[in-house]
């Protein structure tokens, strides 16, 4: 009989081990899913929240040519006026030009001019090679037709140039 007791104790023991395994197991299952919950709520809050930082940076941006399109409409109106001169006309185009680079430079935008430097593919757009006698100016960016524009390390807009090439 104390076999069949010591089997009883043993199987109820077994028993009882597996129920706690099944109830860790739901546990961990249960806490699992509470997890991937939460974490797709985060993602979803970090998501809206990159949203709304892009739009609020992209109204900055548009905000900042505000200014300079007012500028423009007073250049206008003031050309149009009987006592305009060309100077002064010059003068005011300039202001506005001005105007637009520094609302650039506040965005982190940089304006350059490769004029002398090595030509480097990367930042500069070659439209033509000059053929030079120095050659110090060989590989060299010997004209500029447009500057260059980068922000963050990164070419915005590669600047137009021309490259020089020793004459043989």
């Amino acid at each position: 009989m104390q076999d069949a007791s010591e089997k009883t104790t043993y199987l109820q023991g077994l028993a009882g081990r597996a129920a706690a395994a099944e109830q860790l197991a739901a546990d961990v299952r249960r806490a699992h899913a509470e997890s991937a919950a939460e974490f797709d709520r985060v993602k979803e809050r970090l998501r809206r929240s990159q949203q709304d930082e892009v739009g609020r940076t992209r109204e900055r941006m548009i905000a900042a040519f505000f200014e300079v399109g007012d500028s423009l409409d007073r250049s206008l109106e003031a050309a149009q006026s009987p006592s305009a001169s060309l100077e002064s006309l010059g003068a005011g185009v300039a202001m506005v030009r001005d105007q637009l680079f520094r609302a650039l430079a506040e965005l982190g935008v940089e304006r350059f001019d490769p004029r002398g430097e090595t030509f480097d593919p990367a930042s500069h757009e070659a439209i033509g090679i000059v053929p030079v006698s120095d050659p110090a100016l060989d590989g060299k960016v010997v004209e500029v037709l447009k500057p260059g524009y980068r922000a963050a390390g990164r070419v915005l807009r590669p600047a137009l140039v021309q490259a020089g090439r020793l004459a043989s």
